[in-house]
């Protein structure tokens, strides 16, 4: 049942996938699984950096950078309900660096 709805909601995303350019794309899935994360994690993003971090990065002509973004985001919640503690730990692990990294926490 879960594989099905996934497979349903990637395919639903690939048209609007072939709408923006893929650097956009990219930037989206690996933001969205940042944000998506932030709960699981137990980590409180910087609003600002966020921000910050868009403003810079995103082709804000890309009218789909924001569906895409909030559908990563969905994704990345949806699929961590089964994760084991292990994967949740070391998932967490590169959430927590990789957002260090780009100024969303200390």
């Amino acid at each position: 049942m879960k594989q099905s709805f996934i497979l349903a909601f990637c395919l639903a995303l690939a048209p609007a996938a072939q709408a923006f350019n893929m650097e956009n794309a990219r930037i989206a899935s690996d933001l969205g699984t940042l944000l998506g994360s932030e709960t699981l994690c137990d980590l409180s993003f910087d609003h600002d950096a966020i921000d910050a971090y868009i403003d810079a990065n995103v082709d804000h002509s890309d009218m789909g950078f924001a569906s895409s973004l909030t559908g990563q985001i969905a994704l990345v919640e949806f699929t961590q309900s089964d994760m084991s503690d292990s994967a949740r730990r070391a998932h967490c692990r590169a959430i927590a660096a990789t957002a260090r990294q780009h100024g969303f926490i200390d």
